[in-house]
């Protein structure tokens, strides 16, 4: 024990004094506490991944006296987490990148205490009621601890109980009603965002309440002007067009050709985004010029046959220039080079046309 004290005086003694005091001499009437510095000192972030799946919140003597334990789901929470504050919304004190447990400031047994330090069962009600009165309205022990005569829920039957109850379902589209006078209505496809796009919730969803998706009681959907923009515009280059995504009505589901002028149909349909767009995080707008991608093609390595057009022998050994000047593929090929006025594409074909496979 002696041991263990020494080693923390010999700790405390590395601590600057004026890291968290402004003045030379505090004192309890006069502490002179400067604002909490801890966010500074979290230099190492944690993935979810790391966290405990499910822990049981009853080892500590006080915490439940009146019902069973709690089961929490911690790693759901941690990823939800990630949306406003990360592990630190809960875990305020990680030093050095070490997750410190509540119980190492929050005295176990239930005393009188300064508010601004409860102990540890009013710690624990303190971060779980906040968030989970905020969405559902009404908070039941029941909702968190399980029976003390017994109850034979198990952690998953618990969670899933949860899940069921509050569960939250990827929209496909959201209709959002906007102050703009002439143009009154942004369509938000939501499941293209999640599922054809690859983003994941944190990548809008930042500093949010939980209720914004979680409440039980949401009516009707209003967008807010300025961060709505701001979420927006980090992904797409409107150029200032409010059209881009406001209209007078509600809008059908995204077209690339409509959107971008570049129709996806014939070759690139069954491409992912991100082969064209880098950055899955940032859809700007690419070149429409083939050779921006395909500068390697040659007569010696592209297979006509993909553009469901077969070659003849004529032309099956001629250079991709001459047909397609300064290889431009997205117009039709010219035959100027070789032949007459009168021998045009696609009067006079230099090939067949067959049926394309499309996977």
């Amino acid at each position: 024990m002696l041991n263990g004290q020494t080693k923390k005086v010999e700790s405390l003694a590395k601590i600057d004094c004026k890291f968290c005091h402004t003045c030379d001499t505090p004192t309890k009437l006069n502490p002179c506490l400067s604002k909490c510095p801890r966010n500074l000192i979290i230099t190492i972030y944690h993935s979810p991944t790391e966290a405990p799946g499910t822990i049981d919140l009853n080892q500590f003597k006080g915490i439940s006296n009146l019902f069973g334990p709690v089961k929490f789901p911690h790693r759901t929470h941690a990823e939800m987490a990630e949306m406003n504050g990360g592990c630190s919304s809960c875990h305020h004190y990680t030093p050095n990148g070490k997750i410190t447990p509540c119980r190492d400031c929050h005295e176990k047994n239930r005393k009188i205490a300064p508010i601004s330090r409860p102990d540890l069962k009013g710690a624990y009600h303190q971060e779980c009621l906040g968030c989970h009165r905020n969405w559902s309205h009404s908070i039941k022990c029941e909702t968190c601890h399980l029976s003390k005569s017994g109850n034979p829920r198990t952690i998953s039957s618990n969670i899933n109980t949860l899940k069921d109850k509050y569960k939250i379902t990827t929209p496909v589209k959201i209709v959002y009603k906007t102050d703009n006078e002439d143009n009154p209505v942004v369509t938000f496809f939501h499941l293209d965002h999640t599922k054809r796009f690859g983003l994941k919730c944190k990548n809008c969803h930042t500093n949010e309440q939980c209720k914004n998706c979680h409440d039980i009681n949401k009516g009707k959907t209003k967008l807010a002007g300025g961060e709505a923009h701001d979420k927006c515009e980090s992904c797409h280059d409107t150029d200032d067009k409010c059209t881009f995504c406001h209209s007078k009505t509600e809008e059908k589901q995204f077209n690339h050709f409509a959107k971008s002028g570049f129709d996806l149909t014939k070759f690139h349909s069954n491409l992912k985004c991100k082969i064209c767009h880098k950055s899955p995080e940032n859809f700007r707008k690419v070149s429409k010029y083939c050779n921006s991608c395909h500068s390697g093609w040659n007569e010696n390595n592209f297979n006509h046959k993909v553009t469901g057009f077969v070659l003849n022998e004529t032309h099956s050994d001629f250079e991709c220039e001459a047909c397609h000047p300064d290889r431009n593929f997205a117009v039709n090929p010219k035959c100027s080079e070789c032949h007459d006025e009168d021998i045009y594409f696609p009067k006079k074909l230099p090939g067949k046309y067959i049926k394309r496979k499309t996977k």
